[in-house]
């Protein structure tokens, strides 16, 4: 069973996913990241669940992936 974590561990793990994989992340970015991981074991588990939605998504055909992110 998967523990609640609170939105704002969520929206940060979001956030970093979106700073790591969109352009290039400087060596300071990923030291902040991994310091951001180890400050708090939820920002672990919001980081694989982010980590598991984008694989998933990634299995997906374009057209569908893209409308349900639209939705």
């Amino acid at each position: 069973m998967s523990a609640v974590l609170p939105d704002s561990v969520i929206d940060a793990a979001i956030l970093w996913s979106v700073r790591l994989d969109h352009g290039e992340p400087t060596p300071r970015m990923r030291r902040a990241h991994a310091q951001w991981l180890e400050a708090d074991p939820r920002h672990a588990q919001a980081w694989q669940r982010v980590g598991d939605l984008r694989r998933g998504f990634a299995g997906m055909p374009a057209g569908p992936a893209r409308d349900t992110l639209q939705a």
